[in-house]
């Protein structure tokens, strides 16, 4: 890609890089001086990975090759040129549904997963709800699953 931009955006694409350091290098280069790069991601570290484990969907492997800690962000984001401007945690329940559903066994595509029938789930209402107040606490708290950096170009 060429040209120069006063917006880049990678909504959960960095994830899937197997050198993120030079794709945000590569965002840096498209940027206009002093213009915004947003990268949202999953977060290392959080509520998530310290409740799940292995069975926390935000690692989604193999297709997620690279997901950081809240610092390591910071640090990869001013390795490559920018300041963080705004860190906003955008956690929503899927994380802890599906979470639920690899820790008992269950995949996204069988019969009882919310991911295909939210109607006859193996979730209740009340579970579901449950799961948006733990995420919404997590995430004023800088502890949820994903965030979105807004990053400002420097130099």
């Amino acid at each position: 890609m060429t040209g120069k931009f006063d917006l880049v955006m990678m909504h959960h694409a960095l994830v899937h890089m197997a050198d993120p350091l030079t794709a945000m290098k590569k965002a840096h280069s498209l940027l206009n001086d002093n213009k915004f790069l947003l990268v949202r991601i999953p977060i290392m570290g959080n509520y998530g990975w310290n409740t799940y484990r292995e069975c926390w969907a935000g690692l989604d492997a193999p297709r997620h090759l690279f997901i950081p800690s809240e610092k390591g962000m910071r640090m990869l984001a001013e390795q490559a040129g920018f300041e963080l401007i705004k860190l906003e945690y955008d956690t929503v329940d899927y994380l802890i549904w599906c979470s639920e559903q690899y820790k008992n066994g269950m995949s996204l595509y069988e019969k009882g997963s919310h991911m295909l029938d939210k109607k006859n789930s193996s979730f209740t209402k009340e579970q579901i709800s449950g799961f948006k107040k733990i995420l919404a606490k997590a995430n004023a708290n800088h502890y949820g699953d994903t965030a979105a950096f807004y990053l400002r170009k420097i130099g």
